[in-house]
């Protein structure tokens, strides 16, 4: 109908709305003219393209990036490696490469925030289930405002609010 598109019995279109009521998993389907070409979704308003998502089948890369229409432009990327790239095309040392964080100029990081009673933590496992699961780790606690080093799933070093650094249980 004029403001309706009905293309099977499971899927709808009321021209805001692209709908389907499968009731098993259900795909949408953007097939490109050959394997050098990009599969695009864009987002725009009434002025632009704000932000896309685009699969380039050449590279094997999957480019998503808000405030651009340039396919390409993405601010995080996933290559056919799995790698996630934040603000770069080119991903890091071998060993580390699963995530490769870029600033152009400036200053760069990654923040971890977490509620003042509770801990920022980033874990080196070497297993999935109880103390593999942190080997190693860094943690933050804003609960006492104190910093661990852990070996081995304990804490081998801490530094407390005031400085002071706690090594094997012994202050130095």
């Amino acid at each position: 109908t004029a403001n309706s598109f009905n293309g099977e019995a499971n899927l709808t279109f009321d021209g805001t709305t692209l709908k389907t009521t499968a009731s098993t998993d259900a795909q949408l389907k953007i097939t490109a003219g050959n394997a050098s070409s990009q599969s695009r979704l864009l987002f725009e308003d009434s002025a632009a393209v704000d932000a896309t998502i685009t699969y380039d089948h050449n590279d094997r890369l999957l480019h998503i990036g808000a405030g651009t229409s340039t396919p390409t432009d993405g601010d995080l990327i996933i290559d056919s490696s799995g790698r996630v790239l934040i603000g770069t095309t080119t991903e890091g040392a071998g060993g580390a490469d699963e995530l490769t964080i870029n600033t152009a100029s400036g200053h760069g990081g990654m923040t971890i925030r977490t509620a003042d009673d509770s801990n920022g933590n980033i874990w080196f496992s070497d297993g999935t289930s109880g103390a593999a699961e942190y080997a190693g780790y860094l943690q933050y606690a804003h609960d006492g405002d104190h910093m661990v080093i852990g070996t081995n799933g304990g804490e081998r070093l801490r530094i407390d609010s005031s400085g002071v650094v706690r090594i094997g249980g012994t202050d130095t």
